[in-house]
């Protein structure tokens, strides 16, 4: 049984990560902003537990602690003798805002609150044995064939989520140094809903984007839509079962050695853009092509989905070699399908 500081508890990965780890046995604290009384972070993980059908039961959630960050800096909100006890840290809070308009705001949370609580962790935390912080994999930036998994050197990203997590990433490297607290970078790619039961938070990020417009278009009448997206694009999903099945693994290894750690959590690129996006559209009522945009609804729905369309274009392979040898995987993870995808579709819009 161990102690287990997570951050960002209230989001999606980081709800499913705390609600495993009280699956698993284990204590967390769980560090929320603009919740005093603890019961949006409980909400919360509550429904991961339903959504991954965990069993629920009182002796589990008696080993949640919730922390509200009021109005102080996310890792000043953990007192000294919280910190003593803790054994593992899970930074999943994050600003995953893409405008420039933001940068400051991201920078604040995705860099500089991660570098004063890994700083805090390494002078308070005597019993902390590595500090995992949740990255993106998409800190490469686009367009790049195989991502091994590693810093990459320059900043080609684009947007201010995938700029500052890059900066993060590099800080973290920089203070990393013997006697301090091991790091690990883990990189997750598109992540999406439960495999199995579909279950996911509704906050149309990533692929859902893309799935929601075609959607909405549906529902307002419209039969066809033509997006300007490449026909050689294949993004990794990573089900977010899968995610904290490797997130937990790496957490219960025996020996947490020493090493400045890089993983990826993916599942590869077996289906294309078009054929995801298509599966939408079969349940939507919506024929999907790819081409110039003709009427106006496509105009409309090129420039809703622009922000994400270097995720859409994309075709990265991304490592998972260092992590599968890490976690002994016994063989390779369950690649995206169609039939996984259309539950996951039919989970998140069920009256379309």
């Amino acid at each position: 049984m161990q102690t287990i500081l997570v951050t960002g508890a209230t989001g999606f990965v980081g709800s499913a990560l705390a609600a495993s780890m009280l699956h698993a046995g284990d204590h967390v604290v769980a560090v929320s902003r603009n919740d005093p009384d603890g019961q949006r972070t409980r909400d919360a993980i509550a429904e991961a537990i339903a959504g991954f059908e965990l069993p629920a039961n009182d002796e589990a959630m008696a080993r949640l602690t919730v922390i509200n960050a009021a109005d102080q800096r996310l890792p000043d909100a953990v007192d000294d003798s919280t910190l003593r006890k803790v054994n593992l840290v899970w930074h999943c809070a994050a600003d995953m805002r893409y405008s420039f308009r933001h940068i400051q705001a991201s920078f604040d949370t995705n860099v500089a609150d991660t570098a004063i609580l890994y700083d805090r962790v390494n002078t308070e935390a005597p019993a902390c044995k590595r500090f995992y912080h949740m990255s993106t994999a998409y800190t490469v930036g686009a367009n790049v064939p195989v991502v091994p998994e590693k810093l990459a050197a320059s900043n080609p990203c684009f947007n201010a989520y995938q700029m500052t997590k890059w900066g993060a990433e590099h800080m973290l490297r920089s203070m990393h140094a013997a006697p301090r607290v091991p790091v690990t970078l883990f990189r997750p790619t598109a992540v999406v809903g439960h495999a199995r039961t579909g279950w996911c938070v509704r906050n149309d990020y990533a692929f859902y984007m893309f799935a929601s417009a075609i959607v909405e278009a549906g529902k307002a009448g419209h039969h066809s839509l033509q997006l300007d997206l490449s026909l050689e694009g294949h993004p990794d999903l990573v089900p977010v079962d899968q995610v904290i099945a490797d997130a937990v693994a790496l957490s219960q290894r025996d020996d947490q050695g020493y090493a400045f750690e890089v993983f990826h959590s993916s599942t590869g690129k077996l289906l294309s853009t078009l054929r995801m996006l298509q599966l939408v559209g079969r349940h939507a009522g919506v024929r999907v092509t790819f081409g110039a945009p003709v009427s106006d609804i496509d105009q409309a729905i090129n420039a809703s989905i622009a922000v994400n369309k270097f995720f859409a274009d994309g075709s990265w392979s991304f490592e998972r070699t260092k992590l599968d040898e890490a976690i002994h995987a016994p063989a390779r993870v369950p690649q995206m399908d169609e039939k996984m995808l259309t539950r996951l579709i039919r989970w998140y819009y069920p009256a379309s």
